[in-house]
């Protein structure tokens, strides 16, 4: 019984301390770093008095940064999300310098990104709370750069993203990188009515289903250095793929978008 309890207040905590606004946290920006257009900032500090969820997220914040458990994180971190019901994933970037963990419940998200830091086992650079959008894997480019992909879902489609960061000893920022700018969005459909109208008997009747389909996903090769998606033309069938190779700072890809290509 107690349990439950917590779990409930710990939902409505959530909803009202992320519901509204999302938020990403980079530490330590000087003035000079905080006027580039490119940096990664936020308002200091989490908008929320709520014990409980400050409670876990101070707890696992000093797990991931722990030097005692630098090779348990993940296990730690698994153990404290399964006595509070969230939902735990982790992802490693190649040159193992750079770690990403994701703790989700229900369509809340807390988002984290550390690295490896001289003096330091782990240090977090990046701390993103959102509403159904979420990192997914986190990528080496090259020892100052990485790459990190999200998801959104939403009830119909979903979207994945990529954005390459620069790492500037306790600062982040965002390049641009893509065709775009500084995000490469890949939108897909999820669900979808098929369903259609045949008469029989004098009478109309609907035949078809609600049927699923995967997500386009954005996938990076770190031996080629590729990036690549792929897609059915919704006209004639015909798979489409579109890759580009990191060269120079850039990828040269063009967004995605299905929803774009409605009447």
């Amino acid at each position: 019984m107690q349990r439950l309890l917590i779990i409930f207040i710990l939902t409505f905590l959530f909803f009202k301390a992320f519901g509204q606004k999302n938020k990403t946290k980079v530490l330590n920006v000087t003035k000079e770093q905080r006027d580039s257009p490119h940096c990664v900032t936020t308002v200091k500090g989490d908008k929320t008095n709520d014990s409980i969820l400050l409670h876990f997220m101070h707890e696992i914040e000093v797990i991931m940064q722990s030097k005692n458990i630098a090779n348990n994180t993940s296990i730690a971190l698994k153990n404290k999300s399964d006595s509070l019901s969230f939902q735990f994933n982790s992802y490693q970037s190649e040159n193992k310098k750079v770690s990403l963990y994701h703790f989700a419940k229900e369509f809340y998200h807390l988002n984290y990104i550390t690295k490896k830091i001289k003096g330091q086992e782990n240090k977090i650079i990046l701390k993103d709370h959102k509403m159904h959008r979420y990192f997914t894997e986190v990528h080496t480019l090259n020892p100052k750069e990485f790459l990190l992909l999200e998801r959104q879902d939403d009830m119909s489609f979903s979207c994945n993203y990529a954005t390459v960061y620069e790492v500037k000893e306790d600062t982040i920022f965002k390049k641009n990188t893509f065709k775009q700018g500084e995000e490469l969005s890949v939108c897909s459909w999820t669900h979808i009515d098929e369903s259609y109208p045949v008469h029989e008997n004098g009478s109309v009747i609907m035949k078809g289903e609600l049927k699923s389909y995967r997500p386009v996903k954005i996938v990076y090769n770190f031996k080629t250095k590729v990036i690549v998606y792929s897609f059915y033309k919704n006209n004639d069938g015909t798979l489409i793929k579109r890759k580009s190779k990191y060269e120079n700072g850039k990828f040269f890809i063009e967004d995605y978008d299905v929803r774009s290509f409605l009447d």
